[in-house]
């Protein structure tokens, strides 16, 4: 088995945006020297902690 059938893939979530929100959302990424998807992450996190929501890395899906 080769290194790239081993890897474990992360899931993923797909958002579905405007053109000028994409771009908008670059350039923030950009202003910051994040990738789009650290930036996405911080945000949320973020959010999480404004709402008083715990963050663990073990946290199971809720409905």
């Amino acid at each position: 088995m080769s290194n790239d059938e081993k890897r474990i893939r992360k899931p993923q979530i797909g958002i579905e945006v405007e053109a000028d929100e994409k771009a908008l959302f670059q350039k923030v990424a950009k202003a910051r020297r994040l990738t789009l998807s650290a930036l996405t992450r911080l945000l949320l996190l973020d959010e999480a902690r404004r709402l008083g929501i715990p963050y663990s890395t073990d946290a199971k899906e809720e409905g």
